[in-house]
């Protein structure tokens, strides 16, 4: 039921229509038996909270004071420099206002570059190709690393050194070659054990 009709039907079934809203819902009401179906149902509704609140007695001195406006309570006087005080934002605010400023940037930095904070990428793509980063770079270079294994050095096709790398995690394996002060990767794959 829309919410016009709604209250349409309630207002006929508290006897609150006037004779020609009453007679025109009536003969909808006869057309329709889901309409008088919704009547019946608030009929019963009505009667049900009529039997709730029979017995309570109110008297017409309370039912005057429904009328009434409530009493609102004055304020205690507030001195000038009191509300001065409450209009200046002083260093403890900004202060404030500062680390929560810190805390949102630190939570959205976590959020979006946290893996890669924690454990650095393996490998990045720069606009020259691929290059070693991190534990794969260091391991290219001679140091040991867990999740890397590197084969022996190798002249490639330019002669450069190349080493052959397989990483644990994730499981690629590859060839990388010596440019400048970095490794580039010259091809990676799934796997290799």
């Amino acid at each position: 039921m829309s919410g016009l009709k709604d209250q349409a039907l309630m207002a006929y079934v508290d006897g609150e229509l006037d004779e020609v809203q009453r007679q025109g819902l009536e003969a909808s009401i006869s057309g329709d038996p889901r309409l008088a179906a919704e009547v019946e149902r608030q009929r019963v509704l009505r009667a049900r909270v009529q039997d709730a609140f029979l017995g309570v007695d109110v008297s017409q001195a309370e039912l005057s004071a429904l009328d009434e406006p409530p009493l609102v309570l004055g304020h205690p006087p507030v001195s000038a420099r009191l509300r001065r005080r409450a209009r200046t934002f002083r260093p403890v605010h900004w202060a404030a206002m500062a680390a929560c400023l810190a805390v949102g940037a630190g939570i959205g930095l976590a959020a979006a570059y946290g893996p890669a904070l924690i454990d650095p990428p393996a490998m990045e793509l720069t606009p020259d190709g691929l290059v070693a980063r991190g534990a794969l770079a260091e391991a290219l270079a001679g140091a040991t690393a867990e999740e890397v294994r590197v084969g022996d050095v190798a002249p490639g096709a330019d002669g450069a050194a190349c080493r052959t790398f397989v990483l644990s995690d994730p499981n690629l394996s590859g060839l990388a070659c010596r440019e400048g002060s970095g490794w580039a990767v010259r091809s990676v794959g799934a796997g290799g054990d």
